[in-house]
């Protein structure tokens, strides 16, 4: 048979994962679905249009991803698996094929607002080719969803390290950033100092990090206050509190509030620093690159 679409293997993967008493590796998956579908070596080799990939592992891996973004699956460690209640009242209350309109409501619901809508083609296939956008819209939409799934990867991978290599990481992105060169200080009695970053030579202008791992939690006014309070205490002005988790509301008003004084705090939760990493390269690695050109109508309008 042909591979399946990934439309085709969400119901599949799940009713795996709900009759499995143990996390299921990425590598389990796909053995699994390959025999319950009775694919071939030929339907295995077969390669995505791009040739970095093929196009059985790629749909594997954008099924999961979306079953795991809409709350059905858990990754508690890298690339395993297992399903949650939400997924097995899923599977009891949703008969035949998932589609993937029904994952993009659960993960709209989670998010609490829309995302852009999947893209076509091989990096996602859960509407089929939307005859009424462009080809440069289609890639536009695709790149857009593989930033944010990559996003929701690293955020996922940051939220299971310890706090002291979060702290580290957090230095360098910063470093990385462009802010200066950086150290962490975190330890008892540092007063809520996580890390400095010098931004000159002599280290007369510096920043302050805090660095908080927070996984499923959010960073409230105290934690705010208490920074500011540090700062003031080392007769500093610029200060930034980055978390995995949230920040409440009543903590970005009074951030805002202090930042009307001398001292200035920036907040970066897990989201914005997730996205900050691929920005600035880290954690991440260029996986493959497209040049797209078009026609030069200069060039033609001239003597040749």
């Amino acid at each position: 048979m042909a591979v399946p679409t990934q439309n085709e293997l969400h119901r599949p993967i799940l009713e795996m994962a709900s009759m499995t008493h143990h996390r299921m590796s990425l590598g389990e998956i796909k053995g699994e679905l390959v025999a319950r579908l009775g694919l071939t070596d030929d339907d295995l080799s077969e390669l995505v249009p791009s040739r970095t990939q093929t196009r059985f592992d790629n749909r594997v891996y954008w099924a999961v991803s979306y079953l795991r973004r809409a709350g059905l699956l858990h990754s508690p460690i890298r690339a395993h698996f297992e399903i949650l209640d939400a997924g097995r009242q899923f599977l009891a209350g949703h008969a035949g094929e998932i589609k993937g309109g029904q994952l993009q409501n659960l993960i709209d619901a989670r998010t609490g607002q829309s995302e852009v809508e999947p893209p076509s083609g091989e990096i996602s296939s859960l509407e089929g080719t939307d005859e009424s956008i462009t080809p440069t819209e289609q890639i536009s939409r695709s790149y857009d969803e593989l930033q944010r799934n990559l996003s929701q990867e690293i955020l996922d991978s940051i939220t299971m390290i310890p706090p002291d290599r979060f702290e580290r990481l957090v230095v360098r992105l910063l470093v990385r950033m462009g802010y200066g060169q950086g150290e962490t200080v975190g330890r008892s009695g540092d007063g809520g100092i996580d890390g400095i970053i010098n931004q000159d030579a002599l280290g007369l202008e510096k920043v302050y990090v805090q660095a908080k791992h927070y996984p499923n939690g959010s960073v409230g006014e105290p934690e705010i206050r208490n920074f500011a309070g540090s700062l003031i205490a080392r007769g500093a002005t610029k200060g930034v509190f980055i978390t995995t988790g949230r920040f409440s509301e009543t903590a970005r008003q009074t951030a805002e509030n202090v930042s009307r004084r001398s001292e200035s705090i920036r907040l970066v939760d897990g989201n914005e620093m997730a996205h900050l990493m691929i920005r600035h390269g880290v954690g991440v690695v260029i996986e493959y690159t497209y040049e797209i050109k078009k026609l030069d109508e200069n060039y033609f309008a001239e003597d040749l």
